[in-house]
């Protein structure tokens, strides 16, 4: 399957579950999946009027709930998301930006004392490829933007994310996804994590990773489980958050677990 055969199937026999739950304190926002459907379909006509199928685009930022809504219209779109950790600073986002070819990139202005708009003004000289910039806090305006479009046809081989590694031993190096890798991966993992329908799965792992846009997203997806990502990990915030939603899963590295 693509993501978005994925993302329509939920749609379509799940219409009225809820997959999607903004996991920020004191925020009570949530999609269902006919609602998660209809709004990556915007998403994904409003990155056609910017973008041509195949061209790559960067997403900078904390969990958002947008985060997940931007990977899956990019699917529907054919276009190819870039993962950027909100860590980064100049030196690795000129890198992974330019290595990438990214033409576009999403982002918030400021996250956990990252100045990222100033950041990206820095280096923006030195990216002759880049030519959109949105701002997750024009979220609305970006949506609003979409123009009536045929979708793509988007095959299960066609590449569907780059993600980098941590570049402990040198600079971060990308790896090309395909569409069919990811909802493989979705799958197995939801089977083996015995994810089901009517389960509530908070998620602290970033976006960025595969634990977080994949396993997480994805994975629940293919449960037709509730994803609350967590919009930046703290203890306090994911009991907090396990507590208001119910929840009934979780995935965290060892360190999470620990704290």
């Amino acid at each position: 399957l693509t993501v978005g055969d994925l993302l329509r199937e939920a749609a379509t026999d799940s219409p009225d579950a809820v997959g999607l739950v903004a996991g920020v304190r004191g925020v009570d926002r949530r999609w269902t999946f006919a609602e998660m459907l209809a709004v990556s379909e915007q998403v994904a006509a409003a990155l056609l009027a910017r973008f041509s199928q195949g061209e790559r685009v960067a997403v900078w930022a904390p969990n958002l709930p947008e985060w997940v809504l931007l990977e899956l219209g990019a699917a529907l779109a054919g276009v190819v998301l870039v993962t950027v950790n909100p860590a980064y600073q100049r030196q690795e986002l000129a890198h992974v930006l330019g290595q990438s070819g990214s033409s576009g990139v999403f982002l918030v202005r400021e996250w956990r004392g990252n100045p990222m708009q100033s950041t990206l003004d820095s280096v923006r000289g030195e990216l002759d490829q880049l030519r959109e910039v949105v701002y997750f806090e024009e979220w609305d305006e970006f949506l609003d933007s979409s123009v009536p479009v045929d979708l793509p046809e988007v095959k299960a081989t066609d590449a569907a994310q780059i993600q980098y590694t941590s570049g402990t031993t040198g600079f971060p190096k990308g790896a090309l996804l395909r569409h069919g890798s990811l909802t493989d991966n979705a799958a197995l993992y939801a089977v083996e994590a015995e994810i089901r329908p009517g389960d509530v799965y908070v998620n602290p792992m970033p976006m960025f990773h595969t634990a977080g846009c994949v396993m997480g997203a994805l994975g629940t997806l293919h449960a037709r489980a509730t994803h609350v990502p967590v919009i930046a990990f703290d203890p306090g915030l994911v009991l907090e958050l396990i507590e208001r939603e119910r929840g009934t899963a979780l995935l965290g590295v060892p360190t999470m677990q620990i704290a």
